[in-house]
């Protein structure tokens, strides 16, 4: 049993590995000097990043409610936002977040029907995926030059516009993002709850309306706003002004990277892409780990609010939940 779980280890085991790597390479004298000397003065504005989980999580949970109604599933916004809450905290300590779907057992211990609580996170984890996949990117249109990104912009606007043209029309294309698509990056554990399911019959049973895929798109880029503008209150508690277009598509790259079951909570992976990124502007591999340390340190505060809920609120997972 351990040698058959030895290569998953070794595959989650990458990210910490590549970290302990940048950390032999980096100075961690300089490093230690930057957190230190270039926070003193500018501690406002990391707590400020703190405080936008506050509205972050609003949004976050507005969409999630949407998205519960649609599948016939009503709960208070108090209990929407305590499962997300746990998610969170869940999603912080799994490779790629996928603890997230923690909340589904929350709600199918509620009573609430197995497969509608699952599609529910299942589409919330999607349009965050979706979402993040075209703004990087768009970022790295930006980050390509003004000559090339013109010409980009172009195609990616028009894309993004085909792409939601056909998935908020095409009940056929839906089926082939949320599950023909997914199933490929999607853990095994995941997959196997798939199985469970007869896609051809359900995709209509869990189909949602045009209108709650329309707001739902919405909301998820209104919360990625409020994501960007925390990292880049961290910029400025770091005293670091790199061009737009260099951050923007550096933490767009780096989020997504971390979507990569190899690492938890993107250690290793953020810091690799941040310095390859940030490296193009004159930035130094210490501050571009001190930024993505920053940036972790936003995820564990984020996770230890889930983790005080989730202590008031502890759940022993079935080990197999009626559909």
């Amino acid at each position: 049993m351990i040698k058959k779980n030895i290569p998953r280890i070794a595959l989650k085991s990458l990210g910490v590995a590549l970290f302990i790597l940048i950390l032999l390479k980096i100075d961690l004298n300089k490093l230690s000097k930057t957190l230190l000397s270039e926070t003193k003065g500018n501690l406002p504005f990391f707590l400020f990043s703190l405080i936008l989980l506050i509205p972050l999580l609003y949004i976050k949970v507005l969409r999630w409610r949407w998205i519960l109604k649609d599948l016939g599933i009503r709960i208070s916004q108090n209990d929407a936002l305590k499962y997300y809450m746990i998610g969170l905290f869940a999603g912080a300590a799994t490779p790629g977040q996928l603890g997230e779907f923690i909340k589904t057992v929350y709600l199918s211990k509620r009573g609430y029907p197995g497969g509608a609580s699952f599609f529910s996170v299942l589409y919330d984890r999607i349009y965050d995926i979706i979402a993040l996949a075209f703004i990087m990117f768009f970022g790295l249109a930006i980050l390509s030059g003004y000559e090339k990104s013109e010409l980009l912009l172009y195609i990616f606007a028009s894309g993004s516009i085909i792409f939601l043209i056909f998935f908020l029309f095409s009940g056929k294309f839906r089926k082939f993002i949320t599950f023909d698509l997914f199933k490929y990056v999607l853990p095994a554990g995941i997959k196997a709850r798939l199985k469970e399911f007869d896609i051809n019959k359900d995709i209509n049973r869990y189909q949602l309306k045009r209108s709650t895929l329309a707001v739902s798109f919405l909301l998820t880029i209104l919360a990625y706003g409020v994501v960007f503008y925390r990292y880049y209150l961290l910029l400025l508690t770091l005293n670091l002004h790199p061009p737009f277009g260099t951050w923007f598509a550096g933490v767009t790259l780096a989020t997504f990277v971390a979507l990569i079951p190899i690492s938890i909570s993107g250690i290793g992976t953020r810091d690799a892409v941040l310095i390859g990124v940030l490296r193009t502007v004159g930035i130094s591999p210490e501050k571009a780990v001190a930024f993505s340390f920053l940036i972790l340190l936003l995820m564990v505060f984020n996770g230890f609010v889930g983790l005080c809920v989730w202590m008031k609120n502890p759940i022993i997972p079935r080990k197999k939940i009626k559909i």
